[in-house]
């Protein structure tokens, strides 16, 4: 009994931090000049995501892509 009123009092503390996030997105969002933003971090984001699947995929660490690349591995943004 003790267990399900911890796991209840975790759900109600997840749940609470998951409602503030989407108040605090909604209210980001809300603003044109800010979603701008937004959607092109998320796309950077997306990229970004994308090339190290692309990377990992072929099997190279970054060290060895920089190299490819001809660049040093700090170069990389």
């Amino acid at each position: 009994m003790r267990n399900n009123l911890m796991q209840k009092k975790r759900r109600d503390h997840i749940e609470e931090g998951e409602q503030a996030y989407q108040a605090w997105r909604d209210t980001l969002l809300g603003d044109p000049e800010a979603r701008k933003i937004y959607k092109e971090e998320a796309a950077k984001k997306e990229l970004w995501l994308q090339l190290v699947e692309a990377r990992q995929a072929a099997g190279l660490t970054q060290v060895e892509l920089a190299r490819r690349l001809g660049v040093s591995q700090a170069d990389k943004k």
